[in-house]
């Protein structure tokens, strides 16, 4: 568990820090985190800590939007 909470702080960390392609087009690289926690613990814990990385992306976008993309991305992937 301990494992799974770190990579989910790793994912908010990462996702307050996107690289900038162009104006208005972002990498997050957060993403990435989530993947990993779905390949060791499976789709629900990859949810989970998509979930908590997706939370950053209110305050960076200004609306909810990207988080069910975080989850179903964590959960098909």
């Amino acid at each position: 568990m301990v494992v799974y909470a770190a990579l989910a702080v790793l994912a908010y960390l990462a996702n307050g820090y996107p690289v900038r392609l162009t104006n208005g087009a972002d990498i997050l690289t957060g993403t990435v985190f989530g993947l990993v926690a779905a390949a060791m613990g499976g789709p629900w814990i990859g949810m989970a800590v998509a979930g908590a990385g997706a939370m950053r992306t209110v305050a960076l976008f200004g609306h909810p939007w990207a988080i069910p993309l975080f989850l179903l991305e964590a959960a098909i992937v």
